[in-house]
């Protein structure tokens, strides 16, 4: 059973302010004025419980509230980490493609495509 500390109830509650966005452990640290070491644990605690989401990209990981609204597949900024959450009937017939052309079951939740937002693109072509 994990321990109710005040730390993990200050990350809990900081992570379900705002459930749409990712976080790093660095932002964690610096907003909540926690120990790395703590941090690290609790955000290692969380994930394991379910509470949490982690993703790990070139660039570390991030986290993410997992009452943020069901099971998706999400696009990721390989440039500024922003997260979108891709809910359209396209995701979908993705899913149903690899299943059936190649047999593989893509797990919905676990599912990033990497590449760059809108913003980063048109930052590139100036």
């Amino acid at each position: 059973m994990p321990y109710k500390t005040k730390q993990r109830h200050a990350i809990l509650d900081y992570f379900a302010a705002s459930p749409e966005n990712t976080h790093t452990a660095r932002e964690i640290i610096e907003a909540l004025s926690i120990s790395e070491a703590t941090v690290f644990r609790t955000l290692t605690h969380l994930t394991d419980e379910g509470l949490l989401k982690r993703f790990t990209g070139p660039h570390g990981s991030t986290y993410q509230y997992s009452g943020c609204g069901g099971h998706h597949m999400h696009l990721k900024c390989k440039t500024c980490g922003v997260l979108v959450h891709l809910e359209c009937s396209f995701a979908e017939e993705i899913m149903r493609h690899f299943a059936t052309e190649h047999h593989f079951a893509l797990d919905k939740e676990d599912t990033v495509f990497y590449g760059l937002c809108e913003n980063c693109r048109e930052g590139v072509r100036k």
